[in-house]
């Protein structure tokens, strides 16, 4: 009934365009600066030895590695905005977990001439295309 009241007054709505605009305008660029503000400033590097696992669009980049020892540490810099999980089942269970834009740094552990799989745990993620494997030699 009220949608009907409003079709036949023309200047139904016309005071509310305005502030409603300035609200969206100011509610966009607060989202912003505390994007900014939460957002670490320093480049994040990862430890000498360390493998480098970038997500990238609901992906592990690159999603193929080699390693050298058993125990394989593994810095994942998180450059979506959602949590990533990189998540080692066999043969010892491993988990590495990184913040949306921030960085992590974790172990997996794997017998020598083996292939450790790793994979985002969030639901769907692995099949969208976060999983990948390190050679371990």
């Amino acid at each position: 009934m009220a949608g009907l009241v409003h079709l036949r007054d023309p200047a139904a709505g016309r005071g509310a365009a305005a502030p409603t605009g300035v609200l969206a305008v100011v509610f966009i660029f607060a989202s912003l600066g505390l994007v900014w503000a939460m957002t670490d400033a320093a480049p994040q590097v990862a430890p000498a030895g360390a493998l480098e696992v970038e997500t990238v669009n609901v992906t592990f980049v690159p999603d193929s590695l080699r390693a050298s020892s058993g125990e394989v540490r593994v810095a994942v810099r998180n450059r979506d905005l959602f949590c990533a999980h990189l998540h080692h089942r066999r043969p010892r269970r491993s988990d590495v977990t990184a913040a949306g834009g921030a960085a992590a740094l974790g172990r997996l552990r794997g017998p020598a001439r083996h292939l450790l799989h790793y994979y985002c745990r969030i639901p769907s993620h692995a099949t969208l295309g976060m999983r990948g494997t390190i050679t371990v030699r």
